[in-house]
């Protein structure tokens, strides 16, 4: 009987450990975009914000070109995965205010798995988005720079102890600025400051153009009339005017200008100078406007704000966010250093620091009785998933 129930439960859980395990890699089967990445590397991203790397060898990004022994050459083409989810969101976003595109970039990757077999992410590759959980994968020999964006990542999973350096792109914050005190209100400081941002941009617009029509005017830029009507097409759009020319763009912008930094100009000539310089001559701008404008930018790159830096120990003054990313990897010292510098908890899956982690997660389910409870299911997830070679 004794034999029979240990049987039942045994069953019980194999099927548990079967519906758990389809549930868990069944999940956002909305395929958003996918393509491949190279020979063997494939990657699909999913309405879940969940973007998965499979397949064998590098992540390639860029053409290759290959010789045959009678020096004739082919070429075959990949797109970056960045790249064309970039050109989706970019799509996506048309038209939307700043914030609300912000907030649209935060949810399109939440999540980004590298899986097993991939040896290879290309330096720049997923940098432009702001997942919050990244796993990489034991096969791992190559981590390009700044290829992992982990500002917002509450977790980076790496399981390989090959390459060299853990450069991810992290948040910092110095001693004097007070750090947000959640997430949330990180990403809510960070899209402020990103409208700040824009709109500093959009104020700055009419000075650029009467820097560039003076410069024309005084000779001291001798501009292509291809550029010039792009340039044209550029502020017209900007300021929603009709203007055949840069030069009728000048009293409004002299008007937007003035509106903005509350001066009084009426013509370029007020506003410009041409000063000699080591390489030929200079278009300096008025001393009393340029001291508004640096006050402007100032202000937009308020200290209390959320910046980005990378692998930086002592973050200038007033940069301010909390250190969330807890990285868990096999031990590698260069890579351990690496993450000791840039302010990242480093945690060896090969040392002491890593009893008690689970396999399955890389967390510690030591704790209360429903921590020991998850622990057994993802023992059991993590027999199954090596099992079927899924994990």
């Amino acid at each position: 009987m004794k034999t029979l129930k240990t049987s039942l439960a045994l069953l019980l859980s194999l099927l548990l450990a079967f519906g758990l395990t389809a549930s868990v890699f069944a999940a956002g089967d909305g395929v958003v975009l996918s393509g491949t990445a190279g020979d063997g590397v494939t990657w699909q991203l999913t309405d879940d914000g969940v973007l998965t790397v499979s397949g064998s060898g590098p992540i390639v990004d860029h053409k290759e070109e290959e010789y045959d022994e009678d020096g004739s050459s082919s070429v075959t083409e990949f797109e970056s995965i960045g790249t064309l989810i970039y050109d989706y969101y970019s799509a996506q976003t048309a038209g939307m205010s700043v914030a609300d595109a912000e907030r649209a970039r935060f949810a399109l990757v939440r999540e980004i798995i590298v899986e097993e077999g991939i040896t290879v992410v290309p330096e720049d590759e997923f940098d432009f988005f702001y997942p919050r959980k990244i796993t990489l994968p034991s096969t791992l020999t190559e981590l390009g720079f700044q290829a992992i964006n982990a500002v917002f990542a509450e977790e980076v999973l790496i399981k390989s102890a090959s390459f060299p350096y853990a450069q991810f792109k992290v948040a910092a914050y110095h001693s004097d600025a007070e750090p947000y005190p959640d997430l949330e209100a990180a990403i809510d400081g960070y899209i402020a400051q990103q409208e700040d941002i824009d709109r500093f941009g959009n104020d700055r617009l009419p000075l650029e153009l009467l820097r560039f029509v003076y410069s024309i005017q005084s000779g001291a830029y001798a501009a292509e009339e291809e550029e010039i009507a792009d340039t044209l097409v550029y502020y017209n759009e900007a300021f929603g005017e009709e203007a055949d020319s840069l030069e009728d763009l000048v009293p409004t912008a002299l008007a937007l200008l003035n509106a903005r930094f509350g001066t009084d100009y009426t013509a370029p000539d007020q506003i410009f100078t041409v000063e000699e310089a080591e390489w030929g001559t200079e278009v300096v701008t008025d001393e009393a406007l340029q001291s508004l404008v640096d006050a402007e930018m100032e202000r937009v790159n308020d200290t209390s704000r959320l910046e980005e830096l990378i692998l930086y120990p002592d973050p200038q003054e007033g940069f301010a966010a909390y250190q969330w990313l807890t990285v868990t990897a096999p031990g590698k010292s260069s890579a351990a250093e690496n993450c000791r510098i840039a302010g990242v908890r480093f945690v060896s899956l090969d040392g002491s620091e890593a009893e008690g982690l689970c396999q399955f997660c890389g967390k510690d389910h030591s704790g209360n009785l429903w921590q020991r409870f998850i622990g057994f299911l993802h023992r059991i997830l993590y027999f199954f998933a090596h099992l079927f070679g899924v994990k």
